[in-house]
């Protein structure tokens, strides 16, 4: 049966770990542009660490695909990890370089 446009939103955490504030600002630009993106909303940053309160009427699945596309897209390397309803994404930098 297919709904009619409403959802009952899911609610996620976003953890990224290891990317520079610049990084994020590119990040914050992406989540709200996938697609069945509802809200979001930091819930803490650090100096490279953000957690961020995210909902949405997209699957899990869905949602992991669109982070992969967004890093891809970013040129940023990075490991998804998904547990509960918290995806961690952990930025892999290559030796030598500082960011």
């Amino acid at each position: 049966e297919k709904t009619t446009g409403t959802c009952l939103p899911n609610a996620y955490t976003l953890v990224f770990d290891g990317f520079t504030p610049e990084d994020m600002m590119d990040v914050e630009e992406y989540l709200v542009v996938f697609s069945g993106y509802k809200s979001y909303r930091l819930s803490y940053s650090g100096q490279r660490r953000r957690e961020y309160w995210y909902k949405s009427c997209s699957k899990d699945a869905r949602l992991n695909r669109n982070l992969q596309k967004m890093l891809e897209y970013l040129d940023l390397r990075g490991r998804i990890q998904f547990s509960g309803s918290v995806f961690t994404v952990q930025k892999i930098t290559v030796r030598g370089n500082r960011d």
